[in-house]
């Protein structure tokens, strides 16, 4: 069993993933940075030449890669879980663990994190604002229905946030086993 962390950009993913995957002692994965790693460009310059169809083809492989694997904390692109194949290959060997933050809390991260306004694409035509709330909405249903689990991170600090998701994963019965 692997533990997946899903969610919008800025939700806190990659950090908490790291955090959690130190603390039972596993690999950790963010797809994002392996599909960068493997092409050697980053979304933005793949969004840029191949288009979001191509990024998104080079993702479900690095998805379904790695969840291929056992035991290893998974963070996975905010529009991953949006392609069919993705939602069942990680529901399939994971549990999965929604990070939600409010819409001001993405757009404050966002701002201070300035790699992740040249790294990652806009997906749409508005203001960063705007095409947050627009892609939240969009996202939200099939976030919902994947997860097993929702750990909102708005107003916690990153241990905080990764304490609530190590006490969830501890609740598993089959953490007892790993």
């Amino acid at each position: 069993m692997n533990v997946v962390l899903i969610g919008f950009r800025a939700a806190g993913k990659s950090a908490v993933g790291r955090r959690v995957a130190e603390q039972l002692g596993w690999p950790f994965l963010d797809t994002d940075l392996k599909v960068e790693a493997c092409t050697g460009r980053t979304i933005a310059q793949i969004f840029e030449e191949e288009g979001e169809a191509g990024f998104r083809k080079k993702e479900g492989h690095v998805v379904r890669e790695a969840t291929a694997s056992d035991r290893t904390v998974i963070a996975v692109g905010g529009g991953a879980i949006q392609n069919p194949e993705n939602a069942v290959a990680l529901s399939g060997n994971g549990y999965i663990v929604l990070l939600t933050a409010s819409v001001a809390a993405i757009e404050k991260r966002m701002q201070l994190d300035t790699t992740s306004l040249t790294s990652r694409p806009a997906l749409t035509g508005f203001n960063p604002l705007e095409e947050v709330e627009h892609m939240l909405a969009a996202r939200n249903t099939a976030y919902r229905e994947l997860c097993d689990v929702t750990v909102d991170t708005t107003e916690k600090t990153l241990e905080q946030v990764t304490q609530e998701v190590m006490d969830r994963i501890r609740a598993l019965p089959a953490m007892e086993r790993a």
